[in-house]
């Protein structure tokens, strides 16, 4: 995991990347939707980036799903 954070002139940017399996094609429109979960049987509710997200935008912030060659990347604007 890495995370690396940066000022630009829209504000702070914080990127977070992981090293795991990544997000399928197929469910890159649909993680931030509520309740959209890969691991109910793992007891995952789908509510951790939908929160995420609600939380952000509510504060003038945005997350946003990068592109990435290995993992996830999620880019925060604060």
């Amino acid at each position: 995991m890495s995370i690396a954070g940066e000022m630009t002139a829209d504000g702070a940017i914080l990127t977070v990347t992981d090293d795991g399996p990544g997000i399928s094609s197929g469910n890159r429109d649909k993680c931030f939707e509520p309740f959209f979960t890969t691991r109910r049987d793992a007891g995952g509710t789908g509510m951790g980036l939908a929160i995420v997200q609600t939380l952000l935008l509510a504060h003038g912030g945005e997350i946003t799903l990068e592109p990435s060659e290995t993992g996830a990347r999620f880019r925060i604007v604060f």
